[in-house]
């Protein structure tokens, strides 16, 4: 019977280590809630410079336009250029300061409507869509 050495046993251990600190740096949230007419209902969360931020809001009628969504600040400075108003609204954006950021989703239409609600941050939240994949390039010529 041998005895096992301390780089056998530090290796799960940095793997662990690794794979904890991958799972902090990235964090998802879903849920599903119902919005009255005419209601509004905020969410708030604590972020750090610099993080990557992916929402997606989806009424459970895909065509019910009358969902209204504000994303500001502390300051109270829109987050998105553009208020989002419509049926699937997909945001993407990079924290700039410290602090909490607001989301207001409001219902104004005429009936009780069920969101869903899904947040990511961190490395999850990236938009890889418009990055470039092997089909396409092309090889080179000589």
């Amino acid at each position: 019977l041998t005895q096992p050495s301390f780089e056998n046993m530090a290796k799960p251990f940095t793997f662990l280590l690794i794979a904890l600190a991958i799972l902090h740096l990235s964090q998802s949230v879903q849920f599903a809630f119902k919005l009255g007419r005419n209601r509004a209902e905020c969410f708030d969360e604590p972020l750090n410079p610099g993080t990557m931020v992916r929402l997606n809001i989806l009424p459970e009628e895909p065509d019910y336009t009358q969902i209204n969504t504000r994303i500001h600040n502390d300051a109270n400075e829109e987050v998105n250029d553009v208020p989002l108003i419509g049926t699937v609204q997909k945001y993407t954006f990079t924290t700039k300061t410290e602090g909490t950021i607001h989301i207001c989703i409001t219902n104004n239409g005429p009936k009780f409507m069920k969101i869903n609600f899904e947040m990511t941050t961190g490395l999850e939240a990236g938009d890889i869509s418009n990055v470039a994949s092997d089909k396409d390039l092309k090889p080179i010529e000589r």
